[in-house]
């Protein structure tokens, strides 16, 4: 899920946000966004306008790392050391004009659906040379917008992944090709949570995916070491979300992850994050359901 331009000055016509650039990048976005306000007919069909893109400075410098290297080049990890976390972006190469409202219409015309995406909200352009030699780079993306990592945060987001899953669990539901039927609530439980933030934790900082803890032991040994006296005991984890609406829908999604969330065998939960913004996904969860003996 990536696409990606613009350089915006303070125009307080469209509501931009950002500063202005004294160069033809500046005009670009503005006339990028004068045409992003307003509805079009794409391919695709009717687009309506969505709001201007706001001006990043990771954005550009991220264009111009990538002009760099002839406009090619790793994407996500070009952001990344730009310090720019995507949650969604696209890359824009436009070559061979050099005239803005040139440049702006053949965006508009050949990139019209993602120049009206409200998927994105900042852009970020880079430019170099003129005439047929001429080469811009725009690049549209939406921050990822991860939560916060105070204790505060961490509560609220535990909480409302535990109201979203007794929501999920009173509702029958296939998960891939297993029925479920409504089960009762799971409540939550601080040793379960205990287990599952050392697990999620050490994914953030070991940059590890896997049910596996780096000393080769499961969920089973993680809830027993956190002093959960256990019957059945299972575990959901997943990296790169940024809500727990959206954790939750992807567990709910994946038929294993859907399994052992509408488990009638279950009857506890703890669930947490990690966060870790230099790497690759930003964000880790775990979430660890049981039943006790």
């Amino acid at each position: 899920m990536r696409i990606r331009v613009i350089l915006l000055p303070a125009l307080v016509a469209l509501g931009l946000g950002g500063q202005a650039r004294a160069d033809g990048a500046a005009d670009l976005a503005e006339a990028l966004n004068r045409l992003r306000v307003q509805a079009a007919s794409c391919r695709s069909g009717q687009m309506p306008g969505a709001p201007p893109l706001a001006w990043s400075a990771p954005l550009s410098r991220s264009a111009a790392a990538l002009a760099a290297k002839g406009g090619e080049g790793d994407l996500n990890a070009t952001l990344n050391q730009s310090g720019y976390r995507a949650r969604k972006s696209m890359l824009l190469r436009l070559s061979g004009i050099s005239d803005t409202n040139a440049l702006a219409n053949y965006a508009g015309s050949n990139f019209c659906e993602p120049l009206h995406s409200a998927d994105f909200t900042e852009i970020g352009i880079y430019q170099q040379g003129s005439g047929p030699g001429a080469r811009s780079l725009i690049l549209l993306a939406r921050p990822h917008g991860l939560p916060a990592g105070d204790a505060r945060a961490e509560a609220g987001a535990a909480e409302r992944v535990l109201a979203l899953v007794n929501q999920a669990r009173a509702t029958p539901r296939n998960c891939g090709n297993r029925h479920f039927e409504a089960a009762p609530p799971v409540a939550g439980n601080d040793r379960l949570a205990s287990a599952a933030q050392a697990h999620a934790s050490e994914m953030a900082r070991t940059l590890s995916f896997s049910h596996a803890g780096r000393d080769g032991k499961g969920v089973d040994a993680r809830a027993t070491r956190a002093g959960y006296a256990w019957k059945s005991v299972g575990e959901n984890i997943a990296a790169g979300q940024a809500t727990p609406e959206e954790v939750t829908a992807g567990w709910i999604a994946s038929p294993g992850h859907c399994a052992n969330l509408m488990s009638p065998a279950f009857t506890a939960m703890g669930v947490a994050y990690a966060l870790n913004p230099a790497s690759p996904m930003g964000i880790y969860w775990t979430q660890v359901f049981a039943a006790p003996r």
